[in-house]
């Protein structure tokens, strides 16, 4: 019966893939080749709320997001992320140094997801559009501009 339970458990933490209309709010030109990923889409709502003169209409879409939550910091790297990632995704401590020690912060948390199978992140939105989902892209290849 516990192992039945676990396998629900996993099952239920699955995330759908995404195919989705969304919004990235910037102050900046904007194209797919000089994007600094990882980079937020979200609802027009969010895109607003975070603020920035040109809002950006994108198609995203995502095989296999990873589901985290949305802290206070608002930042996506492994130092604001490793429990996460190790309570939840069991990534062991010497994994995430490593990613770390060879990528930095930021391309370390991408690269150890993609290492993982995922290609990106979604999250319950706690700061913009509240109670909105907002997905955190970590590879060029999932977002093309929509005019």
């Amino acid at each position: 019966m516990i192992k039945l339970a676990s396998i629900i458990r996993e099952f239920l933490k699955k995330e759908k893939p995404v195919d989705d209309i969304l919004f990235h709010g910037t102050d900046g030109t904007f194209s797919l080749k000089d994007i600094n990923l990882p980079a937020h889409f979200g609802s027009r709502g969010a895109a607003e709320d975070i603020g920035g003169s040109r809002l950006i209409k994108a198609r995203v879409k995502m095989k296999n997001p990873v589901r985290m939550y949305d802290d206070q910091i608002q930042i996506w790297d492994l130092d604001t992320v490793g429990g996460t990632l190790k309570n939840d995704l069991k990534v062991s401590e010497d994994d995430l140094y490593k990613y770390y020690d060879q990528y930095g912060s930021e391309q370390g948390l991408i690269e150890l997801l993609k290492s993982l199978g995922y290609d990106g992140i979604v999250y319950e939105n706690r700061y913009e559009d509240v109670g909105s989902q907002s997905y955190i892209v970590i590879d060029k290849s999932t977002i093309s501009v929509e005019k």
